[in-house]
């Protein structure tokens, strides 16, 4: 038995209704509605699913629990994703699909890299297709850079401290 939404061949579970239009009836009671809008291209998907922030554009889309780097549904898209090089499986990391569509191929044994160290931003102007290695060595010199730069505030918060000392004394 099928679902008896129109144009909708997919398998009856409840209601004479697929599994989609029956959780859209239970939610909303109605199986037609969808707050989740579709794209027709790669280039809307993006647009539906970031803001843009002075610099950054932050995605908005679905995000990695573990890492929070966001992620892109791209089955629809294979065939185009693999025109230019990359893709093959359902999902995609978010900044690796903008840049696919709005910059060009991902060069093979290359990584996209944030130049702005935000892992959400899908700005075409904040990524760049880097080496692993050289990927690691910004890594490691962002983070020695941020270890000074805790250290200088440390410092500065001394400073200011024994100043402020020191001007209590001289009231």
């Amino acid at each position: 038995m099928y679902c008896e939404m129109e144009e909708c061949e997919k398998r009856v579970i409840a209601r004479s209704l697929c599994t989609k239009h029956y959780q859209r009836w239970a939610a909303h009671g109605d199986p037609n509605t969808c707050f989740s809008p579709q794209a027709e291209t790669p280039e809307e998907y993006l647009e539906m699913r970031h803001v843009k922030t002075d610099g950054c554009w932050l995605w908005t889309g679905s995000t990695d629990m573990y890492d929070g780097y966001g992620k892109c549904h791209v089955k629809q898209w294979r065939e185009e994703l693999a025109a230019l090089g990359v893709g093959g499986g359902k999902y995609m990391r978010a900044h690796r699909f903008a840049y696919a569509v709005w910059v060009g191929p991902i060069p093979k044994g290359t990584v996209i890299h944030h130049t702005c160290a935000n892992r959400p931003c899908v700005n075409p102007d904040h990524l760049q297709a880097i080496t692993p290695e050289e990927n690691t060595a910004e890594m490691i010199e962002r983070q020695a850079y941020l270890k000074e730069i805790c250290e200088l505030k440390k410092r500065i918060q001394e400073l200011e401290d024994a100043l402020a000392l020191k001007e209590e004394d001289n009231e």
